[in-house]
């Protein structure tokens, strides 16, 4: 079986895509991928049997949003001529815009379209909104719908004519790490082993996120306290403006980091972050793939009551959820999850294996692959 994953944006830094291609690969399908790839991302695809065409390459994210522009005729050219002329049995997508291109202009290959991102209508331009409108009303004639939750498979059908019976979940989940190894050298080796330490992983907005209420929660505790707040990932010139009008001893912000690099961090991370703000519906009803790596690590969560995390903090071992619009709220929650017994890691990675591991949900997806034979 032939599969290409086409994207015309970055499609390989999304993590738990890993685990859908090691499927293919196992298979020995044919695969090929085409993005805007990003090389400073991860090197999970080296030295793979993979067909490699890139529409562009970047070293990392901010040369990538610099020639954004420039790359925008030649991404969608590419996409075209793939299209066109395309043999693959299967096109794996998470862009609705190769939807909308395959529909219009291939009927050959079957198409699994993988939405990662809830895509709110509201915030479109003029012409995105006129391509999505269209895969919406021929939301039937694609083979496969993949959500990484239910409320986002709901929410898609009730906007399209997809039949229910032609999606399924996976979660943007991934697998219990067995750290063997030991671990060497990291770039949070500077705080103190004795520190409780707490991490958010990912790019941080000032909008969409709940940066300034959470940042002065900080301020609560003290040195007296050991509890260090671990910020990896971009940051937007308005938190860079607050921070430079604030002071936050224990506030510790380091650069993005090939995920691999990551990996080597959560044994070491007590307590994870999530600041997502429902201020769109990609938000409220978000599914970030961070909350299960901090899961299967026995790293338990604290988040804002988001429609999206409601449904999946069914344990006290997994975290909480709490007002983030509360400052005392955030200390009260944090203080409580610093308190929990040491045998939390270990009841949280067996929960996580035997409810959440994505090996459960790919064989689910082998399943629907073979259907579309």
């Amino acid at each position: 079986m032939n599969i290409h994953f086409l994207s015309i944006n970055p499609l390989t830094n999304i993590p738990s895509l890993r685990f859908v291609i090691d499927l293919f690969i196992q298979k020995n399908w044919k695969i090929t991928i085409s993005e805007v790839h990003l090389k400073s991302v991860n090197s999970y695809l080296k030295n793979r049997d993979l067909n490699i065409k890139n529409i562009a390459e970047f070293n990392d994210y901010n040369e990538y949003k610099k020639g954004l522009k420039k790359i925008t005729f030649t991404k969608y050219l590419k996409t075209i001529k793939w299209l066109l002329f395309s043999k693959e049995d299967i096109i794996y997508t998470n862009d609705y815009q190769v939807v909308f291109l395959k529909l219009l202009i291939n009927t050959k290959a079957r198409l699994i379209y993988h939405q990662f991102e809830l895509i709110d209508i509201n915030y479109l331009g003029n012409f995105s909104k006129l391509m999505f409108r269209y895969v919406l009303k021929n939301a039937n004639k694609i083979n496969l719908c993949i959500f990484p939750e239910k409320n986002r498979a709901e929410y898609f059908i009730s906007k399209s004519i997809l039949p229910s019976s032609k999606s399924i979940i996976i979660p943007n989940t991934c697998s219990v790490v067995n750290h063997t190894e030991e671990i060497n050298k990291t770039v949070i080796d500077f705080i103190p082993d004795d520190y409780f330490k707490i991490l958010h992983v990912g790019s941080v907005g000032a909008d969409g996120h709940f940066f300034t209420t959470f940042l002065n929660a900080t301020n609560k505790f003290t040195a007296n306290d050991k509890t260090a707040f671990i910020f990896i990932g971009r940051k937007t010139k308005e938190i860079d403006d607050f921070l430079s009008q604030n002071n936050f001893s224990n506030v510790h912000f380091i650069e993005t980091i090939p995920h691999e690099e990551l990996l080597k961090i959560y044994p070491k991370i007590d307590l994870g972050i999530i600041l997502y703000k429902g201020t769109n519906l990609n938000f409220e009803f978000c599914a970030p793939n961070k909350l299960y790596e901090f899961w299967s690590n026995g790293i338990p969560v604290l988040a804002h009551q988001l429609k999206g995390l409601i449904p999946l903090f069914t344990t006290d071992f997994l975290g909480e959820l709490t007002d983030f619009n509360d400052e005392e709220k955030i200390v009260l929650s944090i203080t409580k999850l610093k308190n929990l017994p040491k045998e939390n890691k270990l009841t949280l990675t067996n929960y996580f294996k035997k409810n959440l591991d994505v090996e459960i949900y790919i064989s689910l997806l082998e399943k629907h692959i073979y259907k579309l034979q």
